[in-house]
């Protein structure tokens, strides 16, 4: 007799796949028609210098001070300043340091359409070179660079004298208006709420050079991103790396840009940096299409109000209790 033929093996059930959560949507980037580069040998209204001018002063001045490669690498001014203690009382430690060149400065205040009675800020200001220009080749009503390391500070302050004694009695009597060099934190509470009333700000947080530093327990991108959403509409951040808080954010309006080549200390190659124009003081939520505001008295308000309260009441959180820490499924019938 034929042997009874073996039964077929049932099917093994596919395993379901572990659902991902989509990634935040990309900022859209916009651009806008660019102000006509302003014309090296020309001295624009209310200014004291004309670029080319500029560049020939700052470099007298630093050569006074033993050139601008000395200056950068002495041990005050580069690398990891102090190893055994706080670079400044805050918590940050090794503050890292790299400088724009002025021709980058000239492209930074151009794609930040940088109208003349403006007020320009430099977060991490370090020698100063491009608070200097800002104050006297611009029409600004104020320049100021605020640098948290002491030694920085003032190897900024010898560069601003140098500089000074090369000028007429006009034009030191604009940078003596227009130019402040400040020592302090940038994310205290008076220092970020000034330059948070500021027009347009200026950070090197190249490669995450500020990302990973932490100022009491807070990420200093996200500081910057604080001091980003309490500016007023209109407002322009200049970085160069993207700031995630305000990618997240569709207050802010997004241009990208590419310095040309030796335009910074670090890299011969050209570099990327992003504009952030502050276009509203709320965000739209992309699910319920709800204006939440941007922050409250203490910290930014990411989640939808609208969505919080709905799902809230669909799935019974209590009032403290965030959305993202619940299961969004229905529970099983008994």
């Amino acid at each position: 007799a034929a042997a009874p033929k073996p039964k077929p093996k049932p099917k093994a059930r596919p395993k379901k796949r572990a659902k991902r959560e989509a990634p935040p949507p990309e900022p859209e980037v916009e651009t806008e028609p660019l102000p006509p580069a302003p014309a090296d040998d020309a001295v624009a209204e209310g200014a004291a210098l004309a670029p080319r001018a500029f560049r020939e002063k700052l470099s007298k001045a630093l050569d006074k001070l033993g050139g601008r490669y000395t200056l950068e690498t002495s041990p005050g001014v580069r690398g990891n300043l102090q190893p055994a203690a706080q670079v400044c009382a805050s918590g940050q430690r090794d503050a890292h340091y790299g400088a724009v060149l002025p021709a980058l400065v000239v492209s930074i205040l151009r794609h930040a359409r940088f109208q003349p009675g403006e007020t320009f800020a430099d977060v991490g200001s370090g020698i100063g070179t491009a608070v200097l220009q800002t104050a006297l080749t611009t029409a600004c009503a104020r320049a100021t660079g605020v640098e948290v390391v002491q030694t920085r500070h003032e190897a900024a302050l010898r560069v601003h004298a140098a500089l000074r004694e090369l000028l007429t009695d006009d034009e030191r009597s604009i940078l003596e208006a227009k130019c402040a060099l400040c020592l302090g934190d940038a994310f205290s509470d008076s220092t970020s709420a000034f330059l948070a009333s500021c027009d347009v700000l200026f950070v090197n947080n190249a490669s995450g050079t500020m990302a990973p530093e932490r100022v009491a327990g807070t990420a200093l991108d996200e500081q910057l991103a604080n001091v980003a959403k309490r500016c007023r509409v209109g407002s322009r951040l200049i970085a160069m790396d993207r700031i995630p808080l305000l990618d997240e954010c569709n207050a802010f309006k997004l241009e990208q840009f590419y310095s040309s080549e030796r335009a910074v200390t670090w890299t011969d190659a050209p570099v990327p940096l992003y504009v952030y124009a502050k276009k509203a003081d709320v965000w739209t939520c992309r699910r319920c299409t709800f204006a939440n505001p941007l922050m409250d008295d203490y910290h930014f308000i990411t989640e939808c109000q609208a969505c919080s309260d709905e799902m809230r009441s669909r799935f019974g959180l209590n009032d403290g209790e965030r959305i993202s820490g619940r299961r969004s499924r229905s529970p099983r019938p008994t």
